[in-house]
């Protein structure tokens, strides 16, 4: 059974949602559509930047 492409992208684990969540607020993203948050590259260019 494979699994849908994007799962890597949705299944984020609780550290990493901990911390986007943390990063969001101290950069002052607080409207933030799931839209953005499901985007591969959303992660990349918090972490990155």
């Amino acid at each position: 059974m494979k699994l849908p492409e994007n799962r890597e992208h949705v299944a984020l684990s609780t550290t990493e949602v901990t911390e986007f969540d943390r990063l969001s607020q101290e950069l002052g993203i607080f409207e933030v559509s799931e839209e953005h948050i499901l985007h591969p590259g959303i992660l990349t260019q918090v972490y990155g930047g």
